[in-house]
């Protein structure tokens, strides 16, 4: 809703100021083999292969401004984007159930391994505006005099390694930790200017914690987590420029109760945590033009 004079107009919240033909599609499919292995009374294996497809769309007057004296409306950017995405991947763990120095133990050790590739088209810069009235106007139809079509693709090979234990101290008390390292290959095509960019991203994450059991039922948690993610929604639709940053970097603590209701009919969660996130793209004050972390 566009603003008059920098504050919300009541009248004019509930009016909708895009195009007749603004269009949001979302076909998405994910297809999943699960097997799952009891090599030995102590040992199981389990394996998910699976394939996504991502075919989006999105269409539509993108910016809004609000003439105060005219009581008009100027739309801008009329913008259409497409996302093609394609992800093939296999996630494989195998469960050690055993003793350490007498204690029960579950040690999961596991591989992950995915393809992905995308395509990104639009009809930047994004031109096209028109001007309505405020209150009575015809919505009308998108149009640009750019033509939309294939800006870039991008590809991504990841391998991954993890491995999580659980040490079970007493009938009270136990303990869990994880670490997970990744290792990503990613590339960048340019289809408009014909350049080409590739990087290499290594990341490790690990997580401890520990459980209080209150009764059979009830228990007290506490886990210290670290993560890497992609400076923006994800790494394959990045702009250019955004590709030589680094991935950033996060680190949360929790603190909780979960309990079981009737035989496992349900159950409640209820938790208090604090995530700090690092490395975010921001624009440089002195130079709104540049984007660093």
């Amino acid at each position: 809703t566009p603003l008059r004079n920098g504050l919300l107009d009541e009248s004019l919240k509930k009016n909708n100021y895009d195009v007749r033909d603004s269009d949001i599609d979302y076909l998405d499919r994910w297809t999943q083999f699960k097997t799952e292995w009891q090599i030995a009374s102590d040992v199981t294996f389990h394996n998910n292969v699976y394939m996504m497809t991502s075919n989006r769309q999105w269409r539509n007057a993108d910016g809004y401004t609000l003439n105060s004296a005219a009581n008009t409306v100027n739309r801008y950017e009329f913008l259409e984007i497409y996302h093609d995405q394609e992800q093939y991947g296999s996630r494989s763990d195998l469960t050690f159930d055993n003793t350490v120095f007498g204690l029960k133990n579950q040690t999961v050790i596991g591989f992950d391994v995915n393809r992905i590739e995308f395509t990104h088209t639009n009809n930047s810069p994004y031109t096209g505006s028109s001007t309505v009235n405020a209150y009575d106007f015809d919505p009308g139809n998108w149009a640009s005099s750019v033509a939309t079509r294939p800006s870039h693709t991008s590809k991504a090979d990841q391998h991954a390694f993890f491995l999580e234990d659980r040490l079970v101290l007493n009938d009270k008390w136990s303990v869990a930790g994880g670490i997970r390292f990744d290792h990503i290959d990613f590339s960048r095509d340019d289809l408009i200017n014909g350049t080409h960019q590739e990087r290499t991203f290594d990341a490790l994450s690990w997580r401890s914690g520990a459980v209080y059991n209150l009764t059979k039922d009830t228990a007290l948690y506490g886990q210290y987590a670290t993560a890497t993610s992609p400076v923006g929604s994800s790494l394959m639709g990045q702009s250019a420029a955004n590709t030589r940053l680094e991935l950033s970097t996060a680190k949360q603590y929790e603190l909780g109760v979960k309990q079981t209701l009737q035989d496992g009919k349900g159950e409640w969660t209820f938790a208090g945590y604090h995530i700090t996130k690092n490395k975010l793209a921001t624009r440089n004050p002195n130079n709104t033009s540049l984007v660093e972390q």
